[in-house]
């Protein structure tokens, strides 16, 4: 009925098509993903943690901690197991070692 050199040609065609399609819609979700607004405000706020950070540069005694810690909860609490949601995206890898291990800072 079809040729061996038909039905391959179909395969292949087929399995490029799927290829295709996969590469496509995974690149519209990232796009969802990375472009959404609460994701850039997180890490809008994420660079302000870190200069924060950064910026202590003597004993941080509990109370700071404690200041510093529920002025980014929200943050915190968004990104908090989303390291490998966000994979792209290293800063919210070093946020989230960071701010879950807060105590040991």
């Amino acid at each position: 009925m079809f040729s061996k050199e038909a039905i391959i040609l179909s395969i292949l065609a087929t399995v490029v098509f799927g290829l295709l399609f996969y590469k496509a819609l995974e690149n519209y979700f990232n796009n969802l993903i990375y472009k959404h607004p609460n994701y850039l405000e997180g890490l809008i706020q994420i660079k302000k943690f870190f200069e924060r950070v950064d910026s202590l540069k003597h004993y941080v005694n509990w109370v700071e901690k404690q200041q510093l810690e529920n002025s980014y909860r929200d943050v915190g609490e968004f990104y908090k197991n989303k390291t490998n949601y966000y994979n792209k995206e290293p800063l919210v890898k070093k946020f989230n070692d960071t701010y879950q291990n807060f105590e040991n800072f």
